[in-house]
């Protein structure tokens, strides 16, 4: 134990007279934190509810008409507005707007559509049931047509998209009139009056999601920034730590150590210690930051997670960036290797990790990919604290994983420090 004060001490005089690294490790995260949120916000909040605007051009002013107004307006993904239809020119105006950028989509539902339709499916009844004449027969009404109008610069798969639930609810309207023109034709023919619906319901969608993703609420801006550059900032613990252990090589430190009774655990032990209590502070000052600024900048405020189970977590993940750093410093010959070899590395584990882009945006190739990255195992721990709110027994996967690689981590280092000559 008297070892281990005496290197702990050690640490934190070295760690104490290198002031602008110490602070880089605190106002650096807590820049990219307020940068990335900010740059980010508006397009998370397109990836959580994008609605889309559209203007509605309706002469109908019918069953039909009115049905899919109120369809599209419950239906939360469309923001509907219109122009009256008295003014002649609004079809005009409304794909003007469309062309300007105002609307990404109009609808134009023509006069007497409701009308035709009627006339369409009454036709079609008395075809069916031998109730038309020969002439009528042959006669066919020529269908309304529902025009769609886009802007030219949305994607092709958008449009399918937004074409395909507006074709599914006029479907529906229509499903619905010819149920009640036969349902009124039968009653003639029978006599017998039938109050019941169409029976929409006998037929049920249950919608399931795979991956990754399936049973998670997705992340917003603070959410998603909040925990991915906590993690980076972490792990950025690489370049002071390696370059540390890179100075005591240097200066013969670890070559005294060798004359000593005490195991080399122990002294890596005290570095961790204080390395893990740096991300205790950067975990509690970016948290802070995300939870009482971010409403003063109109970013979302992040909610209070569990605060035992997230130092908890952070001290894992302080373990394992501390543990790959010791094992960067050893392997490496001097301080510039460390600092190229440790920054680069740890920029690449936060790209494929999910830091810079949120993993559930990436390919699925992708997403497998950053399985292996020990950022992605940190990042899903936190997103499981800060979106489930779980506590340390539901992280266990990810503390499985941490742990695992800081043993490996030390382990190489021990092997590597043992075979080498100061």
């Amino acid at each position: 134990m008297n070892a281990l004060y005496y290197i702990i001490r050690k640490e934190l005089k070295l760690l104490f007279r290198d002031k602008a690294g110490l602070s880089f490790l605190i106002v650096m995260p807590m820049a990219l934190v307020l940068l990335m949120t900010a740059l980010q916000d508006s397009t998370f909040k397109e990836l959580e509810n994008e609605k889309i605007r559209l203007i509605v051009v309706n002469y109908d002013q019918d069953i039909l008409g009115q049905t899919l107004w109120q369809a599209l307006d419950s239906s939360q993904i469309f923001i509907l507005d219109s122009i009256a239809s008295t003014d002649p020119q609004a079809l005009h105006k409304a794909k003007a707007m469309v062309e300007a950028g105002q609307y990404k989509m109009g609808l134009y539902l023509p006069p007497k559509a409701t009308t035709t339709l009627r006339r369409t499916i009454s036709a079609e009844i008395k075809k069916q049931m031998n109730q038309g004449s020969a002439a009528s027969k042959k006669t066919e009404i020529a269908p309304s047509e529902i025009e769609i109008f886009y802007d030219p610069v949305i994607k092709a798969s958008f449009k399918q998209a937004v074409s395909g639930s507006i074709q599914q609810i006029i479907a529906h309207i229509q499903t619905q009139m010819v149920f009640k023109s036969y349902t009124k034709t039968i009653e003639n023919i029978t006599g017998k009056s039938n109050n019941d619906l169409y029976p929409i319901d006998k037929i049920q969608v249950k919608e399931t999601a795979t991956g990754h993703f399936a049973n998670s609420p997705l992340p917003n801006s603070s959410q998603h920034n909040v925990p991915a550059w906590t993690v980076f900032a972490i792990f950025f613990i690489v370049i002071p730590l390696s370059g540390q252990i890179i100075a005591e090589r240097t200066e013969g430190t670890l070559g005294r150590l060798r004359t000593f009774p005490t195991p080399i655990y122990i002294h890596f032990l005290g570095k961790i210690l204080i390395y893990n209590s740096i991300a205790l502070i950067q975990v509690l000052i970016l948290f802070a930051v995300g939870r009482f600024a971010f409403g003063l900048i109109d970013l979302p405020v992040l909610p209070v997670p569990n605060l035992i189970t997230l130092l908890v977590f952070t001290g894992v993940i302080g373990l394992a960036s501390s543990s790959y750093a010791i094992a960067v410093g050893i392997f490496s010959k001097t301080q510039h290797q460390a600092a190229i070899f440790g920054s680069i590395s740890v920029v690449i584990l936060a790209a494929i990790g999910g830091v810079w882009i949120p993993i559930y945006i990436m390919s699925e190739k992708m997403q497998w990919i950053s399985l292996l990255s020990p950022l992605r195992w940190a990042l899903d721990g936190y997103y499981e604290i800060v979106l489930k709110h779980s506590n340390c027994m539901g992280l266990w996967p990810q503390f499985v994983l941490l742990t695992g690689f800081s043993a490996l981590m030390l382990l190489m280092a021990t092997i590597a420090y043992r075979g080498q000559k100061d």
